[in-house]
């Protein structure tokens, strides 16, 4: 029986280094995502330059950065052929968490004259309806969001949505916040990150869900994982197997703490066109989770 691949398409990426895809594809040839000694060449900050400048409302002062992130790399990948029959998912850990953690200072701070348009900036899914809004479009949206394990429910996600047929957007991404330092024993590095895809289903190439292995060994073990060109795996799991394995990549540097890494990841393939077999690895509680990629 022929495989059911699903393909992806339209991606853009967006954080602090840029948005143009000629910023990434030369750091990924310069081995930036597999060399762990170049990870803090560039400097990654909080900031992304010019996130207001291309959207023609008033509305965009209220927005978050979390929002206007989304808007912005909507609008460079996937918003520019969407249809308004394609669904659009937003994967996120923390969603408005800046908002969140302005409330909580000002309530702090001030236990009174709250900003009421800060409220509307707390809901899981508001960035998606921001975009809607603006670009006064009606397209089904939903918002994935489980914290710390984002990566497990974008994976049960994904791999049942790909088996119904209709191409859907995925946007993925995170801002940061002062609730972060908060955690004193491993504080968490989020650095405001963004993607966003179309993922066309039913396609003669591209992912699907392989399954997952109890180990690292039987991993190792797999047909796919033994002929592939390309391996695109989790921070932790590069560190495993980087020694035995020089054609080995993880988005770590690109993203930090961003506990949506593996909705970047799986996007890395098609995004630097690589050409092959590729294996996209997440590790989960010991548990070794896999897509295959054919491209």
């Amino acid at each position: 029986m022929n495989k059911k691949y699903s393909m992806i398409t339209d991606i853009a990426f967006l954080n602090s280094l840029g948005k143009e895809k000629e910023i990434f594809t030369r750091m990924f040839n310069d081995d930036f995502f597999s060399n762990e000694s170049k990870w803090n060449d560039p400097v990654l900050s909080t900031e992304i330059p010019g996130l207001l400048d291309n959207i023609k409302a008033r509305m965009k002062y209220f927005m978050s950065k979390m929002s206007l992130g989304v808007y912005n790399v909507l609008d460079i990948g996937p918003g520019q052929n969407i249809r308004e029959n394609d669904e659009i998912y937003l994967i996120s850990g923390f969603t408005e968490i800046g908002t969140i953690s302005k409330i909580g200072d000002l309530i702090m701070d001030n236990d009174y004259s709250i900003n009421p348009s800060l409220f509307p900036n707390s809901v899981h899914h508001i960035s998606l309806c921001y975009y809607t809004i603006l670009k006064k479009i009606s397209n089904y949206c939903a918002a994935i969001t489980d914290g710390l394990y984002t990566n497990f429910s974008f994976i049960n996600f994904i791999k049942n949505r790909s088996r119904i047929n209709g191409d859907f957007i995925i946007v993925s991404g995170e801002e940061d916040a002062s609730f972060f330092v908060y955690e004193k024993d491993n504080p968490l590095e989020i650095i405001p990150s963004f993607t966003a895809y179309k993922v066309v289903t039913d396609s003669p190439s591209g992912f699907l869900y392989g399954g997952f292995t109890e180990n690292i060994d039987e991993l190792k073990e797999l047909e796919i994982y033994k002929k592939a060109d390309y391996i695109f795996a989790d921070k932790n799991t590069f560190m495993m197997l980087k020694k035995q394995k020089d054609n080995i990549y993880t988005e770590f540097p690109l993203i930090k703490d961003n506990p949506c890494g593996i909705a970047f990841r799986l996007a890395f393939p098609f995004y630097f066109n690589c050409r092959g077999d590729s294996i996209v690895i997440e590790k989960i509680e010991n548990k070794f989770y896999y897509f295959e990629v054919k491209l």
